[in-house]
């Protein structure tokens, strides 16, 4: 009779043993899968917000760098009317103005930084003054002297073309930064993940 008892209470205890350990594994378990959880929520939520800022800023880094090469080509557009290839320097300005316009209407759709807005109308604004001007120039080069061409060219031209190539600097160097920000705060991030 003793024997039974303790055999039932040995059986028992042995139960209520692996009662225990089941329920604390059960417990580990989800414990573990509710940090798998808001580690992959983190990690996912930070490589989807790093990505859209790094493909936006990228973007505007790609059309200031376009219209900075096409402002080149249009300013060397006069060069070559001063070098009398008006040919070579209607196609070359005709181009070139064509690409910088490209670049300027992705610039401009792709707003993401404070400020961005701003110097993009400023590059719009001076580069149409700069554009009707250059038009006018090769437009009358013909019917100037060489002197009053380089005149034209380094008191009104040049001016307005260095004007414009540091607003596009100004556009590159915002996008630039947002990116060095964005990836400080995904490290930011991920550090905080870690923890």
């Amino acid at each position: 009779d003793h024997t039974k008892k303790n055999s039932l209470s040995g059986k028992k205890t042995v139960n209520s043993l692996k009662q225990k350990l089941a329920l604390s594994y059960a417990l580990l378990i989800v414990i573990i899968l509710a940090v798998s959880g808001w580690a992959i929520y983190h990690l996912v939520h930070l490589g989807r917000s790093v990505d859209v800022i790094l493909v936006n800023n990228y973007k505007s880094i790609l059309a200031s760098e376009n219209m900075k090469e096409a402002l080149e080509r249009i300013d060397s557009s006069a060069m070559f009317a001063i070098a009398t290839h008006t040919d070579k320097a209607n196609t070359q300005f005709s181009d070139n103005a064509k690409r910088f316009e490209n670049h300027y209407r992705i610039a401009a759709d792709n707003i993401t930084e404070r400020g961005e807005a701003e110097i993009v109308s400023e590059i719009n604004n001076r580069y149409l003054e700069y554009k009707k001007d250059i038009d006018r120039f090769l437009s009358s080069s013909n019917k100037l002297t060489a002197s009053q061409q380089s005149d034209t060219y380094f008191k009104s031209l040049e001016p307005a073309f260095l004007l414009i190539k540091d607003r596009l600097d100004a556009l590159l160097h915002l996008n630039q930064q947002a990116m060095v920000l964005a990836s400080e705060r995904a490290q930011a991030e991920s550090l905080k993940a870690e923890v």
